[in-house]
């Protein structure tokens, strides 16, 4: 997946000499900060920044967590361990037996969070402030940046998150409106909720991925148009 990702292959689109990716799986939106250094010194055009599902997933209580840690399988653990594949084995044998174990897990995580709420990893509060400083951070390298909001989630497979991840959605787009050089995409209305996303129906999958990459380039060559300089992509997270 990962040549496969929006950053490159919006980077082949736009013929870049050169891309930094920073991407990294699970990164909260002040952890990606940390990074930020390499960014400022690649000098990029343009940046590519995917945030919004990590800080909004809603997990199971953290009381659940600890005790699934201490008594359930080793797979479970964890703030995702209760969370559905988003891909099995080309082995038809262990993809059912993967498929088993996702959806008991699926079903045990609604059976938990259903009556007794979960946490997310990040309040929304919080995020407005790490994500307001990111961009000002960003922005102070000079680069354009365009923005990715959150996927669209199965009500099912993660309770109560979809509509978490929309109410940070919308404090994205109040945080992007009053920026000239960034602007934001909404993975929730741009990529099918069921033929683009991967099994967990949480994540784009390739042909999500290259139509986020082909929004993200109609983006850019807007503008181009209105006198922007091309960018050379830089993905972050």
């Amino acid at each position: 997946m990962r040549e496969q990702s929006v950053g490159r292959v919006a980077a082949k689109m736009l013929d870049a000499e050169k891309v930094l990716s920073k991407a990294k799986a699970r990164l909260l939106v002040s952890e990606v900060r940390e990074g930020l250094s390499k960014v400022a010194d690649f000098e990029p055009d343009l940046v590519i920044l995917s945030s919004g599902n990590v800080e909004a997933f809603v997990h199971p209580h953290r009381v659940v967590e600890k005790a699934v840690g201490r008594f359930g399988p080793t797979a479970w653990k964890g703030d995702v361990g209760m969370d559905p594949r988003p891909y099995f084995s080309t082995d038809p044998e262990k993809a059912r037996e993967q498929l088993r174990e996702s959806r008991i897990k699926v079903a045990v995580k609604n059976v938990l969070v259903r009556p007794f709420g979960g946490y997310t990893r990040m309040a929304l509060d919080e995020y407005v402030r790490e994500l307001t400083t990111l961009l000002d951070e960003l922005e102070r390298t000079g680069a354009a940046v365009v923005l990715l909001g959150p996927s669209k989630v199965s009500p099912y497979y993660f309770p109560y998150s979809d509509r978490n991840l929309a109410r940070f959605e919308r404090a994205q787009r109040e945080i992007v409106a009053t920026r000239a050089r960034v602007r934001h995409i909404s993975v929730r209305d741009l990529v099918p909720y069921r033929t683009e996303q991967q099994a967990d129906l949480a994540h784009p999958d390739v042909a999500g991925h290259a139509r986020l990459a082909r929004a993200v380039v109609a983006t850019v060559r807007v503008e181009e148009r209105a006198g922007e300089r091309a960018p050379e992509p830089a993905t972050v997270a």
